[in-house]
C-alpha cells in the first residue's frame, strides 16, 4: 500500500502528515478519528488543501493532516500542482528539472507522482515553519504569488487555479528576475496546462487596487528579497499594473510555448538578501528536506 508520513515541528507544534490508499488507508482514518477526535484530524480533501493551507497553523493546530490518494487524485488537482509550483519557484529550486519533467498538461497523475508533489510541499513548509509557525518571516514565501493570483480571481473574475499560476507569473515580472527565472515560471505552468497569459477582457485596475501594498517578490530563484530587514517589498497599483498589463494577452491571441528552460541557480535551501548579503536562512529539525 502506498503512502506518506512526515512528521512536522512548527515552532513548540507539533503534527503529522498521512497519506493513504484504498480501504486500509480508510480503517486506519476512521480509527484515527475514534481515538483523537474529528477536532483532531483535519481532512483534506483535495491536493491543493493538502499541498498547502491544510498544513497551515494559521487555521488551528491539528494533530494528524490526512489524504487520501484516491480522493486527491479524482479531485481537482490544478490547484495542487500551483502550490507544488510555487514551492519550487520560492523555496526548493532544486526540484525545478524533477518537477518540470513529472508535469503534464493533462491533469492526471498517477498516486506515486501525487505523493512526490506532496512530498515537496510538506517537507519546504516544514524547514521553513520550524522557527516560523505563523509564516510572518522566512515562511512568508510559502505564500509567493498567492495575493496577486486572489486579487485575479476576485477582481479579475479569473478561475482559482489559472488566476493563481498567474499570480507567480506578475510576481515574477514585479521583482524583475532574470530572463532564465522568469522563463522558470512561464514553463513549469505550460508544463502543467495552466495560462501564462492574463486574459484581455481582465480589468487590470481593479485587479491592481485588490493586490496589497507590499509583497514577498524573490531576488532570483529561492531567494526571497529582503528589504529593510523584511521580506516584504513595497509595490504600488502602477507597478502591479504594468506587471498585469505586460502578462495581458489581447482577445483572441493564444499563448505561445517557450523553446527552452533553465535557471542557473537552483539552492535547495531558502534565503533572502540584502544587499548581497544572507540576512535570512531556514533551517529546523526536520530532517526530510526537499533534495
Amino acid at each position: 500500500m502506498l503512502g506518506l508520513d512526515r512528521e512536522v515541528q512548527a515552532g513548540g507544534v507539533h503534527y503529522a502528515v498521512r497519506v493513504r490508499e484504498g480501504a486500509p488507508g480508510w480503517a486506519e482514518l476512521a480509527e484515527l478519528v475514534e481515538r483523537r477526535g474529528a477536532e483532531g484530524v483535519r481532512l483534506a480533501g483535495t491536493l491543493g488543501a493538502l499541498c498547502g493551507p491544510a498544513l497551515s497553523l494559521r487555521a488551528g493546530a491539528p494533530a494528524v493532516v490526512w489524504g487520501q490518494l484516491e480522493q486527491l487524485a479524482s479531485g481537482q488537482v490544478a490547484g495542487g500542482v500551483v502550490e507544488l509550483i510555487r514551492c519550487v519557484l520560492a523555496v526548493c529550486p532544486a526540484h525545478l528539472d524533477r518537477v518540470a519533467a513529472a508535469l503534464t498538461p493533462t491533469g492526471r497523475y498517477g498516486h506515486r507522482a501525487l505523493l512526490a508533489f506532496i512530498a515537496i510541499c510538506v517537507d519546504a513548509r516544514a524547514a521553513l515553519t520550524a522557527y516560523d509557525p505563523l509564516e510572518l518571516g522566512p515562511a512568508r514565501a510559502l505564500g509567493y504569488g498567492r495575493e496577486i493570483g486572489q486579487a485575479l480571481h476576485r477582481a479579475g473574475g479569473l478561475p482559482p487555479a489559472a488566476a493563481a499560476g498567474l499570480g507567480l507569473l506578475v510576481a515574477g515580472r514585479l521583482g524583475g528576475l532574470g530572463p532564465a527565472d522568469e522563463l522558470a515560471h512561464r514553463e513549469l505552468l505550460l508544463r502543467a496546462g495552466l495560462p501564462v497569459t492574463v486574459p484581455g477582457r481582465t480589468d487590470l485596475d481593479a485587479v491592481a487596487a485588490a493586490v496589497p501594498p507590499a509583497l514577498l517578490l524573490l531576488d532570483r530563484l529561492g531567494h526571497p528579497r529582503c528589504v529593510d530587514g523584511r521580506l516584504l517589498t513595497p509595490v504600488d497599483p502602477a507597478a502591479v499594473r504594468a506587471a498585469l498589463s505586460s502578462c495581458r494577452r489581447p482577445a483572441g491571441v493564444p499563448h505561445s510555448r517557450p523553446a527552452v528552460t533553465r535557471a542557473p541557480d537552483r539552492t535547495a535551501s531558502p534565503a533572502a538578501r540584502d544587499n548581497g548579503r544572507d540576512t535570512v536562512e531556514a533551517s529546523g529539525p526536520n530532517k526530510e528536506r526537499p533534495r
